[in-house]
């Protein structure tokens, strides 16, 4: 087990004992970690649910394209529920660098100095990827596998965008 620690890779993702798979569910990070502190149902119209794991410091956005057994939420059907977004906001929380939940912008700079911005943040480990579901006519362009988002000039989360969203 590696505590705490948020590492990735163009093919992998890595938070802290979960190695999270392109195709994670929402029992894949129970399997990891247990069962999580809370589980917040979508809203009417809402195509997401969050879990959050209080102790450990990071919540999932879940959700599923596809199919959910009558009676089911996501909160209820793990197995069939699939990881969006993972999101560790924990001050434990670092990277292999060194990089910490508080540190400043100064500091993420100086250990990546390749980051680039994207709207889920700063991306510290970034692959060159087609982009899915017509969103973008399948052109390449460069995606986030681990950002650090930057709150009053301090890193607040480390973001794991995954997209399986089980369609």
């Amino acid at each position: 087990m590696i505590p705490f620690v948020v590492q990735a890779t163009p093919a992998t993702q890595q938070l802290g004992a979960w190695t999270i798979g392109a195709r994670a569910t929402y029992q894949d990070a129970i399997n990891a970690y247990g069962k999580p502190s809370a589980c917040l149902p979508r809203k009417p119209r809402q195509a997401f649910a969050t879990a959050v794991w209080r102790t450990e410091g990071f919540r999932l956005k879940i959700t599923s394209l596809g199919y959910i057994p009558p009676g089911k939420t996501f909160c209820t059907d793990p197995r069939h529920v699939y990881v969006d977004t993972a999101i560790a906001t924990g001050r434990r929380w670092h990277t292999t660098r060194g990089l910490r939940i508080g540190d400043s912008a100064a500091k993420l700079h100086r250990l990546y100095p390749h980051a680039r911005r994207f709207w889920q943040g700063w991306g510290v480990v970034q692959v060159y990827s087609h982009c899915g579901a017509g969103i973008c006519q399948g052109e390449m362009h460069w995606v986030p596998r681990l950002a650090a988002v930057l709150r009053n000039g301090r890193v607040a989360s480390f973001v794991f965008p995954v997209g399986a969203e089980g369609d």
